[in-house]
């Protein structure tokens, strides 16, 4: 049996591309492209019943539509990315809690990579790893470790020989590699 829960449309957000997480307590959260205050995306909780809060409207200076997913950090923390917007319209990393606090993590810029289009990846104590599908050393795009504090690492930037242009998560092989 098929119960249509909610209806996106404009400030509530519009087109939810990527998948929902949980937190347990039959609330799932996720992420629109579009909609919002002005129409750059949203990240939403729903519960099982519909009931619809939108927790953040992006502006474009703390990213703009996000087509990824979120991860959740089990302490009621959510972690995701943009490709698009930030200090210099080139992707950005945030954290937003359950109760909507968000906080803007690291804006990429170009150098450090651009254009994160698959979610993160957690390890377990604390740190992320996602992937850019452009900047770096050759503009080949790049692999990061992010911190839930917003420290990042660039790990490697691709130069085609390599591989180029990622857009997959990362997967972890349980003795932490990716």
């Amino acid at each position: 049996v098929h119960t249509l829960l909610h209806t996106f449309v404009g400030i509530n957000g519009e087109a939810p591309y990527a998948g929902l997480v949980t937190d347990g307590a039959d609330n799932f959260y996720g992420t629109t492209i579009y909609g919002g205050v002005i129409g750059l995306g949203t990240v939403y909780k729903i519960t099982s019943t519909g009931v619809h809060n939108l927790l953040h409207s992006f502006d474009g200076s703390d990213g703009e539509a996000p087509t990824t997913g979120l991860v959740a950090d089990g302490a009621g923390n959510f972690y995701g990315t943009t490709p698009i917007g930030g200090a210099n319209s080139a992707g950005t990393v945030y954290k937003i809690t359950s109760a909507g606090v968000y906080t803007l993590l690291h804006s990429f810029n170009s150098s450090d990579g651009n254009g994160p289009q698959a979610a993160l990846v957690a390890d377990g104590a604390g740190n992320f790893y996602g992937s850019t599908q452009e900047g770096g050393t050759n503009n080949k795009g790049t692999v990061y470790r992010i911190t839930s504090a917003g420290a990042h690492t660039l790990l490697h930037s691709f130069i085609g020989s390599d591989g180029q242009s990622p857009q997959a998560a990362l997967a972890a092989d349980g003795t932490g590699n990716f």
